[in-house]
Formats: structure tokens, C-alpha cells, sequence
């Protein structure tokens, strides 16, 4: 029996396990526990955007074909009616943001066909027969399309439809006060039963750079933050960059690659010289691509976009035996689209001023609600792992901390200096990974319900905050009471969606099993849930009686979290996707490095500059790490918070057990270098609360982060050291 990747904490992830639906049968009618019921909240509404109305667009147009459409103080958005392309203007430097390839770009050009209209259009559309597999494509420039502009209140509206397939969809143009908003609202779409909708990529070349364009970069989503830069400074890697947001739909099982690091926030940018953008997926990120390529793939331009899914491709089983076929889901996805670009030039054109602007963006829209406050002393994130189960003997239960040991070990901090930590306790549920219930157990080898009390009082009394690790979403379906025809998410085919025994807990049995622990946890004074998967993964539930789409899956797990705030105090995830920033106060585990296979080619703190402030996080253990030096280095320049995963007894206890992937645990071990780090990290207490305003790299290996209150911490790779000064004198 292998043992399930997504259980290895060095990788952290779930979104590259290659996972398989297996199982039989249809649904089975839904079970009389309280797990299984509806959620006590009113359920997510499906409010479609209406059109936007406007007359026929019949403007002067300049000598070159350009209509004027919209003008505030910083931008003029202007029309090309011939070609149907559009740019805006940026009026105080006249620099010309364009979603096209231009005549002297096209001139050096070595594609042709599709490839090369394609650079001439406002989208790229995806389409099949109902009977094939094959992908078609159409663009703008498609001889069998027909296009209607209209005028509307803040920009104008495009309607697209090829006569020879039928698909139609509009395309909604409005000039904001930071830039472009671009949506394609699907009230719009049509289609007719032999051809379907597969995808659309919206404005593939807005902002891309060409041949002759001013030095920048692409920025991509990856891991912290991914520049690739131009002119290209190194070989290229890989096909281009290409990642669904929030990982792959797993009830497809349509997952490529194994170990990836899922894309945690819907945007991408563009710097060319002293102009850039940035570009938030407003709607529709759950079923969204973020795609860039650089010159050779698919043109000479450096360009990145996103591609909006209707369809999911998966394998359709033919037979018991396992043969099946590739096709695409019957039903199209209905999701609205929306894009803002917000437009950046000066000081504000670089990785730091994208940040920045999607960070206000959180902050104005309330997707971000917490804020941190002042603090004396930066606390110290401690997980401490109660054991768990055996590996080769099931039935049994290895305990590595029980909770005296774990209040030994936070009196035994407090007394050395710790001044202000958050602990969380792991595994502590009965038989640990192997639950029967997920429910509130308390594993008996740990003590008892007192010594459980006793350690949370000795905590409160410390002045730190207690919070129990749970993992409400998936089990095991060997060893769980809770069968998976009834509490488990089901493929689009319709089975049992499982990996190996795993499978996972529809969305509202996520919901009621952290009721259930939340009310249990309250009564011994817990501060908090933090949460191992609900951060990092989103996917569909094809049951019939309760059909979940990814983005209903990500409003229950908000739910979640607001309960948990309410109940008891505070809540965190791990990863830290979008959806949950809402309400999670904590991220464990975000990600430290990039993904190496791909054209990224430098990692910048643009998650950190996001969060920093707002809520707080960890880069991983320090007691956990590839590369120790470098990794604690780079948790200091990226504001991150210094933690541990520590054990009472030695690592051996976990070695045979689900908690296999930690290596060196044992506290007494690891307490001069706790100790340490936490005196290393205290110099940035007073930044805890403040946002990252500034970032740069000042020489080779040296980097520099800028609080808003002045505090610079520099950060020297080279000599593997840094220094803390105040703005204005040490």
C-alpha cells in the first residue's frame, strides 16, 4: 500500500497527486446522520450579470481608424472599428496599452494561419463537435463572424457569433478609474447542440511585449511570486506557463503533473520600462487558466493571459475493464468572466506596485477583513504532532507528544524567553489520520480530557493561543464509519470519486463535521481551528441530491472559517488560496520557492506584499527544510513568522506511522535552535502588523523589504546574514 502523496509535508500540496475516479454504481440516497444535511447558512446564489444596454456605435474616427469611446482624467479608451481592436491611453505619459500584435511586431512574425491571427484578436475560442474530441479554434479575425459594437455607459459592447459553428458571446469593454475592466457575461453565450463552447482566452495579447519593446518581465502567480524577464536573460524552459487556479478539477481526473504548487491568487502582470499592469480575475477564477509564453512558442511576443473554461476534459470510462475515451463534460460550466487591469506607470510599474494594487483591491472589495494589531513580540508558530496512526498495524495509535508533554514543552518555551506563541496541536483525534468519525475524539494515549484542559490553561496562562489542527475533508474509506456513497464527493461520471481508499467529504459534511468540533473545542477554551486542506484545494461534487460547483465549494469553506471566528476566536488554512483570505486570520505553509520547471526565472515576495499586515504566515518548518540557511533567510525578507513541527518523544515514534514525511522532531533537539530563531525573528516585531511597501534587490544575492513604518530589513544571501535598521538611523 503506497502511501498517499498529498500526506507528505515537505510537499505541502494536493494539487499535482495524479488521481484516479474508481468505484461503482449510482447515487445512494443520503444518509439520516447529521453530517450529511444541508448547511444551516442560505446557499450561494447564482446572480448572472445582465447585459449592459447601449446604442450602435457611429463615432468620427481619427486618420488611423481609431473612435475615441471613453475618456476619465488618466485614460482614454479608444476603438478601432475596422479591425475590432481596442487600446487605452494612458494620458499623461501617451503610452498606448494595446491587445494586439502591431504592424511592425506582425512584420517579424514567423507564424502563420490560426497562429497568426490569432495576434490580431481580442480573444482565442475553443470549441468541438459534440462527437469529438478534437479542439477547434476561432478568433476574431474568422471569415464566418459576425460583429456588432455598441456604445454603453462606461465603454462599449462587442457581440461576437460565427455563423458557421453558432457560438456567440459578447464581450463587455468599460474604461475604470484604474484602467480596463473586461467581462463576458454568460447571459450571452449561445450555442447550438452539435458544436460546444470549450473555452475562451480573453485578450491572450493585451499589454504583451514585443521584439522592439522596452526591457520587463512577465509576472506569474507562482509559488510567492514568479518573474520571467525580458529580454530573455537564459534558456527556455519547458512549453510556457501554463496552471489552472487553485490547482486541477480532480473529479475529472484530469491532473498532468505530480508535485505542483498550486496557483493560490487569480492574477498575472506585465512590466515594459516605466509602464505595467496588473490583472485580477474578478469572476470565474475557480474554472481559469493563467497562461504566459515567451517569444518562440507561440509567437516572438512575451505575452500572459488567462483562459476561461466552460468545459472540463476528462476520461470517460467504456468498460469495467478500465478502457475509456477522452471527451468533454456535456454541460457547460455558467460563469460569469470578469478582468480588471489596473494600469501602472512611474514608480508603481514593478512587481512591488502590482502587489500593492491587488492588495487594495482585496482590501476594497472585503475579500480581505482581518487586520493584525500592534505586537510587543512577534509570536513563535509551534505545531506539535500528538503522533498518529501506525502504518503497517492500522488498528494502532503511536503517540509522540501527549498533552502533558506538549505543556511541559510551552512552559518549558515560556521560561526560556518565548514571550508570545501560537500553538497548534496535530493528530490529536482518536487512531489520528484514521478516524472513524472526523468527528471530536480524543485519541486516549494523549490523556484524557483533564490533562487536555490543564494544557490549555497552562497555555492561556503563558499568554499563548491554543489551536487544534483538523482535516475535515478527506479520509480514509477503509477505517472512516462514514460511507463514501453518501458523505463523498462523486465524479462527473457520476461514481464514487476516490484515490486508492481516500476520497473526499462533500462540502456540507465538511461544514457539519466543524460545527461538531467546533462546539466540543469551545467547552476546554481551544482558540482556534487550523485547517489542512481547505486552503489549498477546491473541486466539484457531481452528486445529483447536492451538486456543488468549485466555487460553491469555496463559499461552504468560507463559511467554515466565519464559523470558527465566531465560536472561537481565530482560524487558518494552509496555502492560503483566495477564497479563504476572507476569514482565515493564519496561513501555514506558503509557498517558498517557485516551480523550477517552467520560465520562471526569479522569485519575488508578491504574496507576502498581498498579505503582510492583514494576516499572518509561515514559509515552513524550521526543523523541516531543503536548503536551513537560505530557507530562514528568505522567511525574514519575505515577513514570514518563525515556526517549528516538533515532538516530545524522538522522530522514530512517526517514522511507521501517517506523519512519516517529518525527519527531525524530538524538542530537545531542536530547542537551542527554537530558541535562536525566535531571538533572530524578534527584531521585526514591530513590523508584524505593518504592510510591505517596498522590495528590491540593492546588489547580487542582497535584498531589501520596506515596512510602512520604516522599519528595512535587509537581507545578504552571500554572507548568509541580515540587519534590522530604522529609516533615518540604525
Amino acid at each position: 500500500m503506497g502511501k498517499p502523496l498529498w500526506k507528505n509535508r515537505n510537499l505541502g500540496i494536493v494539487g499535482g497527486v495524479l488521481l484516479i475516479a474508481l468505484g461503482a454504481g449510482g447515487y445512494a440516497a443520503a444518509s439520516s446522520d447529521s453530517l450529511s444535511v444541508k448547511v444551516d447558512f442560505p446557499p450561494r446564489e447564482s446572480r448572472f450579470l445582465p447585459l449592459s444596454t447601449g446604442s450602435s456605435l457611429q463615432p468620427a474616427s481619427d486618420a488611423n481608424g481609431w473612435t475615441v469611446i471613453k475618456r476619465t482624467q488618466r485614460y482614454v479608451l479608444q476603438l478601432n472599428l475596422e479591425t475590432g481592436n481596442f487600446a487605452v491611453k494612458d494620458v499623461a505619459t501617451g503610452f498606448m496599452w494595446t491587445a494586439f500584435a502591431g504592424a511592425s511586431q506582425l512584420s517579424k512574425e514567423k507564424v502563420s494561419g490560426t497562429l497568426r491571427t490569432n495576434l490580431e484578436s481580442p480573444f482565442i475560442l475553443e470549441y468541438s463537435e459534440s462527437s469529438a474530441i478534437q479542439r477547434k479554434i476561432k478568433n476574431a479575425k474568422d471569415s464566418n463572424l459576425n460583429v456588432a459594437f455598441s456604445s454603453t455607459d462606461s465603454g462599449f459592447a462587442v457581440d461576437y457569433m460565427f455563423n458557421d459553428i453558432q457560438i456567440g458571446f459578447r464581450m463587455e469593454v468599460d474604461l475604470t478609474e484604474y484602467g480596463l475592466k473586461v467581462t463576458i457575461p454568460v447571459k450571452s453565450i449561445s450555442e447550438k447542440e452539435k458544436f460546444k463552447l470549450i473555452s475562451i482566452q480573453s485578450l491572450p495579447f493585451f499589454g504583451a511585449a514585443g521584439s522592439d519593446a522596452e526591457a520587463g518581465y512577465i509576472f506569474v502567480p507562482d509559488g510567492p511570486g514568479g518573474l520571467i524577464r525580458f529580454p530573455q536573460e537564459r534558456e527556455r524552459v519547458g512549453k510556457g506557463y501554463e496552471q489552472p487556479v487553485y490547482g486541477a478539477e480532480l473529479t475529472s481526473g484530469n491532473i498532468p503533473e505530480t508535485n505542483i504548487m498550486p496557483v493560490m491568487m487569480p492574477v498575472f502582470g506585465m512590466k515594459q520600462g516605466n509602464h505595467a499592469f496588473i490583472a485580477i480575475i474578478d469572476q470565474g477564477d475557480q474554472t481559469s487558466w493563467i497562461q504566459a509564453a515567451t517569444p518562440g512558442l507561440v509567437s516572438e511576443m512575451n505575452s500572459v493571459g488567462a483562459k476561461f473554461v466552460y468545459r472540463e476534459e476528462y476520461d470517460r470510462r467504456l468498460s469495467l475493464s478500465g478502457k475509456s475515451m477522452r471527451v468533454f463534460q456535456e454541460k457547460m460550466t455558467a460563469q460569469d468572466r470578469v478582468m480588471e487591469y489596473h494600469l501602472l506607470s512611474g514608480e508603481q510599474a514593478n512587481y512591488v506596485g502590482m502587489a500593492q494594487a491587488y492588495r487594495d483591491y482585496m482590501l476594497d472589495t472585503k475579500r480581505i477583513t482581518n487586520k493584525l494589531s500592534p505586537a510587543a513580540h512577534v509570536p513563535l508558530d509551534l505545531t506539535l504532532i500528538g503522533g498518529d496512526s501506525d502504518w503497517f498495524n492500522n488498528s494502532g495509535y503511536t503517540p509522540a507528544t501527549t498533552f502533558q508533554q506538549a505543556r511541559d514543552i510551552t512552559d518549558d518555551l515560556k521560561k526560556s524567553g518565548v514571550s508570545a506563541m501560537n500553538v497548534t496541536f496535530e493528530q490529536w483525534q482518536e487512531k489520528g489520520s484514521l478516524s472513524k468519525t472526523k468527528t471530536f475524539s480524543l485519541e486516549p494515549k494523549l490523556g484524557g480530557e483533564a490533562d487536555l484542559k490543564a494544557f490549555v490553561d497552562s497555555a492561556h496562562g503563558n499568554g499563548y493561543k491554543v489551536l487544534f489542527k483538523s482535516d475535515v475533508v478527506e479520509a480514509s474509506s477503509e477505517f472512516v464509519k462514514h460511507s463514501p456513497k453518501s458523505f463523498g464527493i462523486r465524479s462527473i461520471e457520476g461514481s464514487v470519486f476516490t484515490d486508492d481508499e481516500w476520497f473526499w467529504f462533500t462540502p456540507n459534511v465538511s461544514y457539519n463535521l466543524t460545527k461538531q468540533i467546533v462546539g466540543k473545542l469551545k467547552g476546554f477554551g481551544i482558540d482556534g481551528i487550523q485547517f489542512s486542506n481547505i486552503g489549498q484545494l477546491i473541486f466539484r461534487d457531481y452528486n445529483p441530491k447536492l451538486t456543488y460547483q468549485r466555487e460553491d465549494s469555496a463559499y461552504v469553506y468560507q463559511h467554515m472559517l466565519e464559523e470558527v471566528n465566531k465560536e472561537l476566536g481565530t482560524s487558518g488554512v494552509s496555502l492560503g488560496n483566495a477564497y479563504t483570505l476572507q476569514s482565515a486570520k493564519h496561513i501555514q505553509n506558503l509557498p517558498n520557492d517557485v516551480n523550477h520547471f517552467y520560465d520562471v526565472g526569479e522569485m519575488v515576495p508578491f504574496a507576502p506584499i498581498v498579505l503582510h499586515g492583514n494576516i499572518s504566515y509561515t514559509m515552513g518548518s524550521g526543523n523541516i527544510r531543503n536548503n536551513a540557511q537560505e530557507e530562514f533567510l528568505r522567511a525574514i525578507e519575505y515577513g514570514a513568522l518563525p515556526s517549528f513541527t516538533l515532538t516530545a518523544e524522538s522522530t522514530r515514534a512517526l517514522l511507521e506511522t501517517y506523519s512519516w514525511g517529518v525527519y527531525s522532531s524530538r524538542y530537545a533537539s531542536w530547542k537551542d535552535q527554537v530558541l535562536e530563531e525566535y531571538r533572530q525573528f524578534e527584531q521585526l516585531a514591530s513590523a508584524y502588523d505593518q504592510p510591505i511597501i517596498g522590495h528590491r534587490q540593492t546588489q547580487k544575492g542582497v535584498f531589501e523589504t520596506l515596512y510602512g513604518n520604516g522599519l528595512r530589513v535587509t537581507v545578504d544571501y552571500n554572507n548568509l546574514s541580515f540587519r534590522v535598521e530604522k529609516e533615518g538611523g540604525a
